[in-house]
């Protein structure tokens, strides 16, 4: 059980359920109907919920084994102590969660319409390129994860016309990935030609989601007028905080690579409080609460995991 947790990475798989269920939020509460998706209000909420939970837990994980998959021989000088590097869990079964995870996936999507469906599909795909090619050209890995996340959370709205909070998600993702990735001090190096890959296409991306809210006249909504205003107060908390965890571990070769392991599972777990706040903008309570609770759940199962490992491998240090 506690194998399957690791390989599953809870901060990624939780992060991408709370994006999604976002989005389905947003579309019931805030979108007008012709930018909703018909098939998703066809179904009780509890349902729609459910079918997105499956979507992007399919999606994570067949991505997560898909890495550990390829990554295996890597991993096996360091990182030793990850489930698929020390045996404890069998290639094959890797390949069978992999498999059955994106078929899922791609089945409750059928669910909900042709365009999700689509949607998922090219998802896996942009996650399957990231994998064989993506990973191995600095900008291109991390503009590839920052737009996978965007994708996902396309997935169950695909026509959502206030794109917001994917901006906020895939900025997020860039940047915090391509800060761990030189924290890290990975190679090959994030130099100045690929960093200024990593902004343009940022700006590239960004531009043209702005331009189609433009285009739908949703950048703002007039009703929530609010609606930023915590979303904006958790930005600037996790600005401040990775600002001084960096400035305290940038310096320090001997802890700067797990400090950047560290420091990329607390910003994807942040991902979940950027989703809480848009629902506190949005005046939905019960589902801000929702999304505190899978943050809450999705650290305590962090916390579990690492204290399993420093009493199992206290002579390994512990990475997700």
């Amino acid at each position: 059980m506690v194998d399957f947790l690791r390989l599953f990475r809870p901060e990624y798989v939780i992060s991408a359920i709370s994006n999604s269920w976002l989005v389905v939020a947003l579309s019931i509460g805030l979108e007008s109907a012709d930018r909703q998706n018909e098939y998703l209000m066809q179904w009780p909420v509890w349902f729609a919920m459910g079918l997105t939970m499956v979507i992007a837990t399919g999606l994570c994980v067949y991505g997560i084994c898909l890495n550990d998959i390829l990554d295996m021989t890597h991993d096996r000088a360091f990182r030793p102590n990850r489930p698929l590097s020390t045996g404890r869990i069998a290639v094959p079964t890797a390949i069978t969660l992999a498999l059955v995870s994106v078929l899922g996936a791609i089945g409750a999507a059928t669910f909900l319409g042709e365009h999700s469906t689509f949607m998922c599909v090219f998802t896996a795909g942009a996650i399957l390129f990231f994998n064989v090619f993506g990973k191995f050209l600095p900008a291109t890995g991390i503009i590839s994860m920052a737009l996978i996340r965007a994708m996902l959370m396309f997935i169950a709205v695909p026509k959502l016309g206030y794109a917001w909070p994917v901006c906020l998600a895939m900025g997020h993702v860039m940047v915090c990935s391509a800060v761990a990735y030189v924290m890290e001090g990975r190679r090959p190096r994030l130099h100045g030609f690929e960093l200024a890959q990593v902004v343009a296409g940022s700006l590239f991306w960004t531009t043209l989601l702005v331009m189609f809210m433009g285009w739908r006249g949703t950048l703002v909504l007039h009703a929530y007028p609010k609606l930023w205003v915590w979303p904006f107060a958790a930005l600037v908390v996790f600005g401040v905080g990775a600002t001084a965890f960096l400035y305290q571990h940038a310096g320090n070769f001997r802890t700067r690579r797990q400090a950047a392991h560290q420091f990329l599972r607390i910003s994807t777990l942040w991902l979940i409080l950027y989703d809480a706040g848009w629902m506190l903008g949005a005046g939905q309570w019960v589902m801000a609460a929702v999304h505190v609770f899978l943050f809450l759940a999705a650290f305590l199962t962090m916390a579990w995991l690492k204290w399993r490992a420093t009493g199992l491998m206290r002579s390994v240090p512990y990475q997700i």
